[in-house]
């Protein structure tokens, strides 16, 4: 889903920002709003850049910043705005290109019903938010949602036509906790602010904290960040504390510098516990001294990690208390910055953000789709992608996880198209978040393959070379090494290089680009590697013994810890981009052991084969082809033969055909199986047959004789139930057994 949301900075911000940082204005359009958003102006409102870690792709607008608007006019063949009517069309076309389903407006004074009316596009919510002087003649009757800290501000946002409302507060940047962590306490009290017309309050409070410190000889050194050259009417008590304004990053280093912060609401303000202020100066590690409000209590535990004031003379009774006791006041900071770095960071202001717009989205526009529609929304939507029409494809996807925020194809697709718009970022976390919502999905390599892709664009080749090897283990796609290969080639690494490429080429021998990367290498890392170091390679962490063939090495996994004894033969019969033969961990493939799996054949961790055991779900099709030879007649695919933990196959036992064999089972020596076997049976004889099953009841291994007793024992296992698969092969790692002794493996070694 698409999240894009609007703000207008004060303009003294930014011309003291480029003042401060001139060879911004010459940055890319992104470079000027990482820039400006480290800097941390606003940050406690500027939830966008913290959206993708709730599954958001996210973009902010600075609506009234001329120097990055201008480069990002200039960066899609525009003209640079040059007045207020043309920054605002030119914010339409940003909002056109994004395509948004949800529209943040953070100023919907200046961006309000007017500007939403001349939008081509609609996005599917527009939410607001409001927690100041609202102008006459203001429209909101186009915003879905409105915010605000401040109930007076909601009430007055339904009267002006805002659909709904809803609490929201601002949070607090937890890295500038760490950027200002350094800065020495300069100040005994300190406040930065503005002082207007709305803000009588505010001065009547600092004229009182001035005339005290004026009436104390200066042994309190206030520091009061004000900027009042040009405001007429300043009493001198305030005047001659004013430091000057401080804007961004500045402004948080000397809201550090104080020992105590003030804080003084608008005079507007309802709701006095809401302001930036509070989360900046506890964030920051400052004493908080603020105006005493029930619903302070919601965020802090008042004298314990701030401090509140009913009148003047409790005021200065508190900055004398807490400054003649500092390290009381240290103690206080300090636990007003752990809880608010732990409750009111802006991360968790995303994931309440994230609830508000889900429960809006669900009860205002979107309950028409039904989840039946969504799989015709994402066929629509890949169509479209194929297609090259992105856009549509966007909105297409957009839709389908409204319904279903985390279909793992429309994430994937949702990360393709980010990539292709050079939204890395949003990209990778994209495909991260599908990856994680199909652990299992049979397209998972290619998940992981354009992850790899959107790594290497970000210049990320170490990751991007891990999500490759990853994607290998899951697709014998001879593209996967061959890509891998381009990429270690990059950073230098050319012995792992030439073996990539002649992965590549065991898969697709005819690979004329991994031929010729291959000859473009030193002679040293272009060596075809030997069967046991193709083998070792392969499969890292795994022991093979002599003379061990593996026929289809891409289509073969191997788990770590396991060994394949002397002699062993393991035949995929069928090829293709997909896994057939998955080995577990701490698996013994005994010697002589054959594996010929036809669509699928899995072995379960920890299991144990003797030697001669036969395993397959393919074999040679006999019928009709008598008068052929029989090695020329194809395969009977069986479909999946899938042996669960720990199971133990005793020496010469066959197990063909598309069949279950279940966890913790035992199968004897020379015995023959066509049929599947429950967990945690014994089965023995030509063909199989259970003699023996593990009764929870009564923890007993329970001989079978009769039918009845394989329907009691069943029974019992239905009033106490077996541990799951999943849970058992828990079980099984938590033992911390270890892996198997590398000797078993053969390769002629001794013990004495």
């Amino acid at each position: 889903m698409r999240f894009l949301q609007i703000v207008t900075f004060y303009p003294k911000y930014l011309q003291d920002f480029y003042a401060r940082f001139p060879d911004a204005l010459h940055a890319s359009y992104d470079e000027q709003i990482d820039r400006l958003v480290a800097d941390g102006f606003g940050g406690g409102h500027l939830v966008a850049p913290y959206m993708p870690t709730v599954g958001y792709e996210s973009r902010l607008i600075i609506g009234n910043c001329l120097p990055a608007q201008a480069r990002w006019a200039r960066e899609n063949g525009m003209q640079p705005p040059t007045s207020v009517a043309e920054m605002q069309a030119l914010v339409a076309r940003q909002i056109e290109q994004f395509h948004p389903d949800v529209l943040y407006v953070l100023d919907p004074v200046g961006y309000d019903g007017r500007f939403l009316r001349t939008l081509r596009h609609k996005p599917h919510l527009t939410v607001g938010w409001r927690a100041a002087t609202i102008p006459s003649g203001v429209d909101w009757s186009d915003f879905d949602l409105m915010l605000s800290s401040d109930e007076g501000c909601r009430q007055r946002a339904l009267a002006l036509g805002a659909r709904a409302v809803a609490p929201f507060r601002p949070g607090f940047p937890s890295a500038l906790a760490h950027a200002v962590a350094d800065v020495p306490k300069r100040w005994d009290i300190v406040f930065c602010g503005q002082v207007s017309g709305e803000h009588g309050r505010r001065l009547r409070h600092l004229t009182t904290v001035g005339r005290a410190c004026r009436a104390g000889g200066d042994r309190v050194l206030p520091g009061f960040f004000l900027g009042l050259s040009d405001v007429p009417g300043v009493p001198p008590e305030v005047a001659a504390y004013d430091r000057g304004s401080v804007w961004g990053l500045p402004m948080y280093q000397a809201v550090r510098s104080g020992r105590i912060g003030l804080n003084f609401h608008i005079d507007m303000a309802t709701t006095r516990a809401q302001n930036m202020r509070v989360l900046e100066t506890t964030g920051c590690g400052t004493f908080l001294l603020t105006e005493d409000s029930p619903q302070l209590a919601e965020q802090f535990v008042v004298g314990r990690e701030v401090e509140t004031y009913r009148d003047d003379a409790e005021m200065l009774e508190k900055l004398q208390h807490y400054l003649s006791h500092p390290d009381e006041c240290a103690a206080i900071a300090r636990r007003g910055q752990e809880r608010c770095l732990a409750d009111h960071a802006m991360e968790r202001r995303a994931i309440e953000l994230d609830g508000i717009v889900r429960r809006h989205l669900t009860v205002a526009k979107h309950q028409t789709i039904r989840p039946s529609d969504t799989d015709r929304l994402a066929a629509d939507a890949l169509a479209r992608f194929r297609e090259g029409c992105l856009p549509e494809s966007r909105a297409l996807a957009g839709k389908a996880l409204l319904v279903q925020p985390n279909r793992s194809d429309m994430l994937h697709l949702s990360g393709l198209l980010a990539r292709r718009e050079g939204r890395l970022t949003d990209a990778s976390t994209l495909i991260v978040r599908a990856l994680a919502a199909a652990p299992n999905a049979p397209d998972r390599w290619s998940f992981l393959a354009n992850l790899g892709a959107v790594l290497s664009d970000a210049g990320k080749i170490e990751e991007a070379v891990a999500a490759y090897t990853r994607a290998e283990e899951l697709s014998a796609m001879a593209v996967l090494p061959y890509t891998r290969g381009q990429l270690l080639q990059r950073i230098g690494r050319l012995t792992e290089a030439g073996e990539a490429y002649w992965r590549t080429l065991s898969i697709e021998p005819t690979h004329s680009g991994a031929r010729a990367a291959l000859e473009s290498l030193p002679s040293e890392a272009r060596a075809e590697p030997s069967e046991e170091m193709v083998l070792t390679r392969a499969f890292p962490g795994v022991t093979f013994g002599k003379g061990v063939q593996c026929i289809g090495i891409a289509n073969t996994r191997i788990g770590a810890g396991s060994c394949v004894a002397d002699d062993s033969w393991l035949n995929v019969c069928l090829r293709g981009a997909e896994v057939r033969l998955s080995i577990g961990r701490n698996v013994l493939i005994g010697r002589r052991a054959v594996l010929a799996p036809g669509t699928f054949l899995e072995i379960g961790d920890f299991t144990v084969l003797a030697p001669n055991v036969y395993l397959a779900s393919g074999e040679h099709q006999y019928k009709g082809n008598h008068l052929r030879p029989l090695y020329s007649t194809g395969i009977v695919d069986h479909g999946s033969l899938i042996v669960e933990e720990n199971c133990w196959f005793g020496i010469n036992s066959v197990a063909c055909g598309g069949i279950e064999i279940g966890r913790g089972s035992v199968i004897g020596a020379n015995a023959v199986l066509r049929d599947n076997v429950p967990p945690f049976s014994v089965v023995v004889g030509a063909p199989a047959r259970i003699v023996r099953m593990f009764n929870p009841m009564s923890e007993v291994w329970e001989h079978v004789h009769t039918p009845e007793d394989l329907k009691r024992i069943e029974a019992d296992r239905h009033r106490k139930p077996l541990p799951s698969r999943k849970d058992y092969a828990a079980m099984l790692h938590a033992s911390n057994a270890g892996g198997l002794d590398p000797i078993v493996a053969g390769r002629e070694q001794h013990l004495f």
